[in-house]
């Protein structure tokens, strides 16, 4: 997979890679599963109040 990245989003996923001793390619993997997980427990949530 490409992801082209510019110079500020390449140095903090250096940066997050280097804090948990992993890869940029894990480092990535990671923070959109913690992305997503996020968003849908918020939609999730938000859709519960509504009731």
């Amino acid at each position: 997979m490409i992801l082209p990245l510019n110079e500020r989003q390449d140095r903090l996923l250096r940066e997050l890679a280097a804090a948990q001793n992993i890869c940029k390619h894990q480092a990535a993997a990671r923070a959109i599963v913690e992305m997503a997980t996020r968003h849908l427990h918020q939609d999730r949530v938000r859709e519960l109040s509504d009731l």
